[in-house]
This record gives structure tokens, C-alpha cells and sequence, in this order.
């Protein structure tokens, strides 16, 4: 769980390729660091030259995802800064309690606008812990609009601390990630399911014959590709399981 990032792609470009940046295809990255509290944090569904969308799965919740058109050619680039969610975090034993721990801070995040805009800050008022006054050189880019609000507000306290020490480590990897007027949105809370659809050895549903669950929505895979491949495996497991037939 955490926010999505949007930098100029421009400064992405200059700092992935150096001087001649402006004669390559928009760069993209992929960070992670180990942080002091033992847990992670990680860029996630990276988007070059892409806009921030607003993908609330229901009524009353806030959550943001994002996109590149094929050209991949607008003023920013975003990606989602994550950090790792245990189940021992949802405070219930329930088998729904992952979900309900989702639903809760994107209530929150909801909260702010209560009209859909997406809760937003420039990097530099959330790692003071300010809900910020203006943004700064670079404006969000989702078409649903901004609600300035302080983002350490809608997650829990070691994921906020978690996004801010994880920051600072990628802007070692990459110059300019703790740009100031860096804007954050929130909430990404829908890397991963909190819930997964058992199946046996053959990828088929333990309590229902013939169900096949796969990919992300099941609980298999964490990403277009992940979840491509799961499904690949699972159709070869049901076209061999008809052959020997």
C-alpha cells in the first residue's frame, strides 16, 4: 500500500540517459530498498510519459492507479511507491480482514474531496507532515482533478515513514527522484489482492471443480506479466488434463 509519484519525464529521461536524453524513448525504472523497519518498499507499475487515473472500485473510496498512452509522449511520468503490508497489519483473523483494511484507507482518502479528486502534495509538504499550501513546477495529471491535502493522513504511520526513507534511497538511484514539487497521490492500495482463491497443483479451484482462479484477482501474480504467465501455465495444465482424457 502507498502513493503514486509523478516526476517531469523529462528529468526521468536526463537522469536514466545523461546528455542525450532528448534523442531516446521516454526511460522508465524499477526501485526497491530494504528500510529500517525490516519491511520494503518498491516502485510499482511504473508509467512513462502517462497520466495518473482515479480507479475506485466502489462508492465512497478513493484509489489511484496509473497509465501510458502507446506514444508514451505527456509531460509526466508516474509509478506507485509501495510498501509491503503484512497480515499480521489487518488486526483480525477473519479471511476478509485484508479487504476491510483496504477499505478503510481508501475511505479516508475519500474523505478529503468527497467528490472523487484524488487527495494530492507536493513531495516536499508530505515529508514534513504539512498539508501543503500550492504545488509547485509540476501539476497532477489526473483528469478527475486534486485536493490538496497531508497524504501522512491516509495511510498508516510505517507505511508513510516507510514511502519517505524508501524516497530518499531511490533518489540515490536516480537523481531528481526527491525533487520537491514531486506530486504524490493518493491512495495505491490495489497492488495485490489481501485474499487468495485456493487451487490445487493443476491451478484448479479446491472447492469447485472446473473453476480455474488465476492471475492478480486470485491471489497468483503481482503485475501484467506475472499474471500473462499464470495463465499460460493454467491453460497448459487444462489442455493436458483434457488430452489425458
Amino acid at each position: 500500500m502507498g502513493l503514486r509519484i509523478e516526476h517531469k519525464q523529462c528529468d526521468i529521461n536526463k537522469s536514466q540517459y545523461g546528455a542525450h536524453y532528448d534523442k531516446l524513448p521516454a526511460a522508465d525504472y524499477k526501485l526497491s530498498a530494504k528500510l529500517s523497519n525490516n519491511r520494503y518498499a518498491y516502485t510499482f507499475c511504473m508509467c512513462p510519459g502517462g497520466e495518473v487515473v482515479q480507479a475506485t472500485p466502489e462508492s465512497g473510496c478513493c484509489v489511484t492507479n496509473g497509465m501510458s498512452y502507446f506514444a508514451r509522449d505527456l509531460k509526466n511520468s508516474n509509478s506507485a511507491i509501495l510498501v509491503n503490508v503484512n497480515p499480521e497489519d489487518f488486526g483480525s483473523s477473519d479471511p476478509l480482514a485484508g479487504l476491510e483494511f483496504q477499505r478503510k484507507y481508501e475511505r479516508i482518502a475519500f474523505d478529503f474531496s468527497r467528490d472523487y479528486r484524488l487527495p494530492t502534495s507536493r513531495l516536499h509538504d508530505f515529508l514534513i507532515n504539512k498539508t501543503p499550501l500550492n504545488l509547485g513546477s509540476i501539476r497532477p495529471s489526473c483528469k478527475r482533478g486534486a485536493v490538496l491535502a497531508n497524504l501522512n493522513e491516509c495511510l498508516p504511520t510505517y507505511i508513510s515513514d516507510g514511502i519517505k526513507e524508501g524516497i530518499k534511497i531511490f533518489n540515490n538511484k536516480v537523481k531528481g527522484f526527491e525533487n520537491p514539487d514531486a506530486i504524490l497521490s493518493g491512495i495505491e492500495s490495489r497492488s495485490s489482492t489481501p485474499v487468495r482463491i485456493l487451487r490445487d497443483d493443476k491451478a484448479q479451484s479446491i472447492s469447485c471443480d472446473g473453476l480455474y482462479p488465476v492471475g492478480e484477482g486470485s491471489g497468483y501474480s503481482g503485475g501484467i506479466m506475472s499474471s500473462a504467465v499464470d495463465g499460460i501455465k493454467t491453460a497448459i495444465n487444462i489442455i493436458n488434463g483434457i488430452n489425458s482424457k
